[in-house]
C-alpha cells in the first residue's frame, strides 16, 4: 500500500523520496486520503520541514479532505518544532473550530 511506503520512507528521513512517491502516486490517478496527508503532515513534522508540512496540508484542504485531531496535533508539533508559534496557534484555532 502506498501510505506505508510513505511512512517507511518518511521515518527514515527519506523525505524528497517520500513527495517523488507521492507525485507519483496522484500522477498515476491515486487519490491521496486523509491517511496519506497524515503521514506527509507528521513525517514532515517529525523530520523538521514545516513548510514540507504545511504544503501538503493545503494540498489536503485544496483537495477537500477535512483534517482530524491527528493531522492537526501533527501540524501543530511541526510548526512548534521549528519556532513557528503563531502558526501553531493557528492551527490549534482551526482544531478548536472544527471539534477535533
Amino acid at each position: 500500500e502506498c501510505n506505508k511506503l510513505l511512512r517507511v520512507l518518511g521515518d527514515g528521513g527519506h523525505l524528497e523520496a517520500m513527495v517523488g512517491v507521492f507525485e507519483a502516486m496522484v500522477a498515476s490517478g491515486v487519490r491521496p486520503t486523509q491517511v496519506t496527508y497524515g503521514t506527509l503532515i507528521s513525517r514532515a513534522g517529525a523530520h523538521r520541514q514545516p513548510k514540507l508540512a504545511s504544503r501538503m496540508y493545503r494540498d489536503m484542504l485544496r483537495r477537500g479532505l477535512q483534517p482530524d485531531d491527528q493531522t492537526l496535533n501533527s501540524l501543530i508539533n511541526a510548526y512548534a518544532k521549528a519556532g513557528y508559534v503563531s502558526k501553531a496557534y493557528a492551527a490549534a484555532s482551526v482544531m478548536r473550530k472544527l471539534g477535533v
